[in-house]
């Protein structure tokens, strides 16, 4: 064959096992002989679309066949294919498809709004739009069968995986043929993946861990992948019992979520030989979790620019380096460093730098980006880890997380392991907060399991019998859960939005900050408006987010999702009910300013946006919600003051807020 490339996979297993069962999900199941057609297919017809060398193709669904469908077809055309993030916003999307330059855009039918709103925006330049279903399933049987073997080589583009965008805008690690295949053969070293594997997929497919590390592997050995739309601990750990399971990917928190789980001590867990685990330092506590189950719990390291593996525990390991993220995998270096460059130690802490055949080509598009990333043929993580004597690495956290608290460095996944072992705790996370005296001090907040009660004083003292006074948080917030990314890993800038000014105490309600009275502050003129600079402004009374408030923001802006718009549906749905929409959220903001800060002598008021935008929690149908203000800055302008207001709407009875975001408003006078 011409094609050197991922696109020709299904050719190649067609040859060698036509009859076996190559995909299992959304309710149908695929031998290797039948997805070799169906890509042959689906190949010729997106050329007919006009898709051809170099060309983006976008997918937006949840995991299921066609995706898989989707990425060798793609590729067989030297085209290249973008999962994105069904968890976006249509927004938030739209950005992608106009960074990638994606041209198609297949999608689910669950997913048609965003998809429209996708090809709506004046910014992307998408030419055909193709809806799973009847629109697909006719690209599909309308196109011939023969095969067309393309020229692409090994070092051509593949895929573009867009970074989790929690440091900002999100980039596209650009990803080659050979750097998804030399990570295969990686993962069929450390694993040892045989060809009778029944692997269970339920992580999204749309990051890097869930394709490269699990489901391309299986099917490049021959085995059967199994794909579940999304994660759900009980219907996981059903899968693994009724259907043989004998290996899956996940990151820490959902294994967490399966061994918290009612079905976790009755579920016949005989067939799973191993656990994959990456994304996240995982706790101790959960490795001997599972390790007690008889299942070899294999903790790995890697990144979306690394496609992803950098580090591997084998399985003849598991035990003994547990907690640790393994020795570098076959093809792939993995050294530690100081910030000159030279070799840490071992057991001293330095920054995890990677080379080999694995790493990426680039961020799509971001030259300068690029190179600060990629210096000298070694890609910097910038997180932080410790090399014992063996060569074992253990990732202790990222640089930009660490506490820095009078002089002295803490590492919060040190901490939040230490916290992990009380028996109350289910989940938790360490960030900085400003004090006084030290710089800077830690927070814990923590989820405690269900019927579980401990204290914040509990909870130190356990930290204190098995860390340093200085690495002991100065204080706990209790919280229902955690903000996560799609691949699960914490939110640290979100969690540092939420938390790092709340006074610690019990969960937020009308009893908070004087009851249900609400609270204005009132200035007189443009001097008296600046000097508020700084101060907190009060709060709005508590509104109700009723069905009727709901429907009629879906009627004005035409989005009526069934989240939103259709109770029965919603009630079998993730929050059991209807959910406000975020931006109708986001629309009281300006009015319920209105009622926060009264200025006297003003002339009128501009609105000049919101920034800084986000959305912490859901609002489900019935919540009451009020609004907080700081009026952060305070500028003089000609004819009046231009201020800038940090914003939360929170939830009564909720930790998490429903929004945050920075007003700015110019007030003229």
């Amino acid at each position: 064959m011409q094609n050197e490339g991922i696109g020709s996979w299904p050719a190649r297993r067609h040859r060698m096992t036509p009859g076996r069962v190559a995909l299992v999900g959304g309710g149908v199941e695929r031998t290797y002989a039948e997805l070799d057609e169906r890509c042959r297919r689906l190949a010729n017809g997106l050329a007919a679309l006009g898709v051809t060398r170099g060309d983006r193709v976008a997918y937006l669904g949840k995991n299921d066949p066609s995706l898989v469908e989707m990425l060798f077809s793609t590729t067989a055309l030297g085209a290249v294919f973008v999962p994105l993030n069904w968890r976006l916003t249509a927004g938030e999307l739209a950005y992608i498809a106009a960074d990638s330059g994606a041209e198609v855009l297949v999608h689910a039918a669950e997913f048609a709004a965003p998809a429209a709103a996708v090809e709506s925006d004046p910014a992307t330049p998408l030419r055909h739009r193709v809806e799973l279903g009847r629109e697909y399933d006719d690209l599909i049987e309308g196109a011939a069968a023969d095969a067309r073997d393309h020229p692409i080589a090994m070092d051509d583009p593949a895929l573009i995986i867009y970074t989790s965008g929690t440091t900002g805008r999100p980039k596209g690690a650009t990803l080659s043929h050979a750097n998804v295949i030399w990570n295969c053969i990686n993962v069929l070293v450390d694993t040892e993946l045989a060809a009778d594997e029944v692997a269970l997929v339920c992580a999204p497919l749309f990051h890097v861990a869930a394709l490269n590390m699990i489901t391309l592997p299986t099917i490049m050995k021959g085995g059967t992948v199994r794909l579940l739309p999304q994660f759900d601990a009980d219907d996981v750990l059903g899968h693994i019992e009724r259907h043989g399971v004998t290996v899956m990917f996940g990151v820490p928190a959902m294994f967490n979520a399966m061994a918290q789980s009612a079905a976790w001590q009755n579920t016949n867990l005989s067939s799973l030989r191993r656990a994959l685990c990456g994304g996240a330092p995982v706790p101790l506590a959960t490795i001997r979790t599972y390790l007690d189950r008889g299942v070899a719990f294999l903790q790995g390291y890697g990144m979306t620019e690394t496609s992803p593996g950098a580090l591997f525990l084998t399985a003849d390991r598991a035990a003994d380096k547990a907690g640790t993220a393994g020795v570098p995998s076959f093809f792939t270096d993995v050294r530690v460093v100081r910030p000159d460059g030279t070799d840490v130690a071992p057991g001293e802490k330095g920054e995890v730098i990677v080379s080999g055949p694995n790493v990426m080509l680039g961020y799509w598009g971001l030259p300068d980006a690029t190179s600060e990333a990629i210096r000298d043929g070694w890609f910097h993580s910038g997180d932080v880890a410790v090399v014992d004597a063996d060569g074992f690495a253990t990732i202790v956290d990222r640089l930009k997380d660490v506490i820095i608290s009078g002089g002295e460095n803490v590492y919060p996944a040190e901490v939040e392991d230490a916290i992990y072992s009380h028996p109350a705790v289910a989940d938790c996370a360490v960030i900085g907060v400003p004090d006084e005296t030290w710089g800077e001090v830690g927070r814990a907040i923590v989820v405690l399991r269900e019927g579980v009660v401990a204290s914040a004083a509990e909870i130190l003292d356990h930290v204190r019998h098995r860390l340093a006074g200085y690495k002991v948080p100065k204080s706990v917030v209790f919280a229902d859960a955690l903000p996560r990314s799609g691949a699960g890993k914490l939110l640290k800038n979100a969690l540092r939005d939420i938390y790092s000014g709340r006074i610690p105490g019990q969960k937020i309600g009308p009893e908070d900050h004087g009851g249900n009275a609400m609270t204005t502050t009132t200035v007189h003129g443009a001097a008296e408006l600046l000097a508020a600079a700084g101060r907190h402004l009060g709060y709005s009374d508590w509104l109700e987010i009723t069905q009727e408030r709901i429907d009629t923001f879906a009627d004005a802006t035409d989005d009526h999702q069934w989240i939103h718009c259709d109770p029965a549906r919603a009630a079998e749905g993730p929050f059991g009910t209807t959910i406000a929409h975020g931006y109708l959220t986001l629309s009281l903001v300006v009015p319920l300013i209105e009622e926060i800060l009264v200025i006297e002598g003003k002339q009128t008021s501009i609105n000049y946006g919101l920034d800084k935008v986000r959305f912490p929690a859901p609002v489900p149908v019935g919540s009451k919600l009020r609004m907080g203000a700081t009026l952060a800055e305070a500028t003089e302008i000609p004819g009046g003051v231009q201020v800038a207001l940090d914003c939360t709407i929170e939830i009564d009875g909720s930790e998490r807020p429903a929004c945050v975001a920075r007003a700015v408003l110019r007030h003229l006078f």
